[in-house]
């Protein structure tokens, strides 16, 4: 693949004033992906400018918004660009981005992803969360079978006796791997629980789970499906909390930093809400960076080029100085209240 247009740049980059020691390079098309020796070459020719141009840290885009099975299948490319030195960073989902951990170091996610245990050491895939709310796009919080005899508030799972209940979420697991399912009885009157299979449940046998009071941790093996399914018994009756699986894997404690992207993506006229957005609340909900789609496009003064989104403009390029827009002017401010946050 041809690297001939990114030196030019980058060295208008740095005659710009332009100091930034980290370097962001986007091929949308992944050339050369699926053929290692092209590729290596590539990412090496990358790392030369990269280094020639005083980059201390290089980031490599993977596929754009792909899922785990299609992301996966880049993992020879992620793994070259790491034996270089480099890092990958991609946008795709939570459940995909926890799924690809050791591979990526930066997930963009959509900026209303949930980052609840996304940041504790060997990633719990469980999302806890009350069960009256909606299923949240981007993954399924706890369902059951019975709302009557089961409640689930903030994680807490209370069982009542009476019925033969089922509770699930599904998570992202990978087919044919180990994972460490912990949890704590906070009161078991009568026990009756189980791992259970069937019903797209992740585990092929049932397995009868501990019920004494107290912390329990149980490991066992997924087939190729993925949800994590208890079934209760009819007379059981029960408090758990702090549920959790993890990855039994070397892979288990690498950390990826979560970027936020979308909702709004760039270009349309509500400064408010790019201020909100995109400013303080962005440390609040966990987030460490912003990469969003995008400052401008290539039709950047045609404003019917997408009925949505403009063409994607924060501020519109001319020979000299750009022209900023509303946008551009209160992500700059909510940016501010970020810095000024971190110093309160």
């Amino acid at each position: 693949p041809d690297l001939s247009s990114i030196e030019p740049v980058i060295k208008l980059f740095r005659e710009a004033g332009f100091t930034t020691k980290h370097l962001l390079y986007v091929d949308w098309r992944v050339d050369g992906w699926n053929q290692s020796d092209i590729y290596k070459n590539k990412i090496i020719k990358l790392k030369d400018i990269a280094l020639t141009y005083g980059f201390t840290e290089w980031y490599v885009y993977s596929k754009d918004e792909q899922t785990y099975e299609e992301l996966i299948k880049h993992k020879r490319a992620l793994e070259i660009v790491h034996e270089l030195g480099g890092k990958n960073f991609v946008a795709c989902e939570r459940d995909t981005a926890l799924l690809m951990r050791g591979l990526l170091d930066v997930t963009i996610l959509p900026r209303t992803t949930p980052l609840a245990n996304f940041h504790q050491q060997g990633g719990t895939l469980v999302v806890n969360g009350d069960m009256s709310l909606e299923l949240w796009e981007n993954g399924n919080k706890w369902k059951s079978s019975d709302e009557t005899h089961l409640f689930i508030t903030d994680g807490v799972i209370k069982k009542l006796k009476g019925a033969y209940v089922y509770f699930a979420q599904n998570l992202p697991v990978q087919p044919n791997r180990n994972y460490k399912l912990e949890y704590e009885v906070v009161n078991m009157a009568t026990p009756g629980l189980s791992l259970s299979q069937g019903g797209g449940s992740c585990v092929s046998k049932s397995i009868m789970l501990p019920s004494n009071t107290g912390h329990h941790a149980v490991i066992f093996r997924t087939n190729n499906l993925r949800s994590l399914r208890f079934a209760a018994e009819v007379d059981s009756e029960f408090i758990l909390d702090n549920i959790s699986v993890s990855a039994v894997t070397s892979e288990n404690g690498k950390e990826i930093i979560p970027w936020a992207y979308n909702n709004p993506q760039a270009g349309i006229e509500k400064p408010g809400t790019y201020k909100m957005i995109y400013g303080k609340s962005l440390i609040i909900d966990g987030f460490k960076g912003v990469c969003n789609y995008a400052y401008q496009s290539g039709e950047c003064w045609n404003d019917w080029a997408n009925e949505t989104w403009r063409p994607h403009v924060m501020a519109y390029p001319t020979q000299e100085t750009p022209i900023p827009t509303l946008q551009w002017e209160a992500l700059r401010e909510g940016i501010d209240a970020l810095r000024y946050s971190i110093v309160e």
